[in-house]
């Protein structure tokens, strides 16, 4: 495959082939990202896992600071290659400009020709909504089947994100199986971790979430798990109990009785305990008492 900066020195001239070097650098030298740019990742993975939970997430693929005259995101579909350039700003450093169509024409090129995406799309993202109106009229007609304008808010945390713009909300809903706030937030900072842990390198948004099941304790996700069975065993005795009741929920058991309520790791409670242990479990107390000690040999 020929290489990004000598299609661009022989089709676009050398002068552009050093600005693009330049903004290469320019990225090395922010490789982690802004919290904005940052936010609205974790925001489009977790997007596309909502979207197509049972399907095979190692198609999408995602990288940031990539060589490219549209470096801020990179998202490749199976058919589709989406760039993003992030603009934070109310100034006039998030207007649509001259130079935005002639980046955003070139890129464009590179997908074709150099990744072979015959589909692609290069995208403005702004986090002021009158700019995002406003850049929405300036793209240029010849342009508008690739390139166009999104809007995306900044708050300072992923708490504020999910409380105040309703689609993160939804997609954050759409990979968690508790929709309590606390979860949601607690998932995005998950996925957020993965992501700036991976420093922008390109990852698959199955390997995403497979760094950030790792990391939590307990599962939050409900994205690739097979829903787990309640072992017989287990099921008889909490049903033998007035008030108790489990449940499967991400992929974890949650016992409750009279408003307490604990929260294990299915496949720490898939054996069956000897019959001197199950003696000791006379009350729903007891049973929770040794599910807490259960998951706490699990998880030392």
């Amino acid at each position: 495959m020929q290489q990004v900066s000598d299609y661009v020195q022989a089709n676009f001239g050398e002068a552009e082939a050093k600005r693009l070097e330049k903004i290469r650098q320019g990225g090395d030298n922010n490789q982690k990202g802004g919290a904005y740019e940052n936010h609205y990742a974790v925001y489009r993975v977790c997007s596309i896992a909502a979207n197509d939970p049972n399907g095979d997430l190692q198609r999408y693929v995602i990288s940031s600071q990539d060589l490219a005259f549209v470096d801020d995101l990179s998202i490749k579909e199976p058919s589709l290659k989406t760039n993003y350039q992030a603009k934070n700003s109310a100034t006039n450093a998030a207007d649509w400009t001259a130079d935005t169509s002639k980046r955003f024409e070139m890129q464009s090129a590179i997908d074709r020709d150099i990744y072979g995406y015959r589909e692609n799309k290069q995208i403005l993202l702004v986090s002021c909504p009158e700019k995002a109106r406003n850049n929405e009229n300036k793209v240029p007609g010849p342009m508008r089947s690739y390139a166009g304008v999104e809007h995306f808010p900044y708050y300072q945390t992923p708490a504020q994100l999910i409380q105040s713009y309703q689609p993160v909300q939804d997609v954050m809903e759409g990979v968690c199986a508790e929709a309590s706030l606390s979860t949601l937030d607690a998932a995005f900072k998950l996925v957020l971790a993965a992501w700036v842990g991976s420093n922008g390198k390109e990852l698959s948004v199955h390997d995403l979430f497979t760094e950030a099941k790792r990391i939590s304790k307990p599962n939050v996700f409900k994205i690739g798990e097979s829903e787990a069975l309640v072992p017989a065993w287990l099921e008889k005795l909490c049903t033998s109990f007035a008030g108790c009741a489990i449940r499967v929920e991400s992929g974890n058991f949650k016992i409750s009785y009279k408003g307490l309520e604990v929260r294990c790791d299915a496949q720490l409670l898939q054996v069956e305990p000897e019959d001197e242990i199950l003696a000791t479990m006379a009350s729903p107390l007891h049973l929770i008492q040794w599910a807490m000690k259960a998951m706490e040999k699990g998880l030392s």
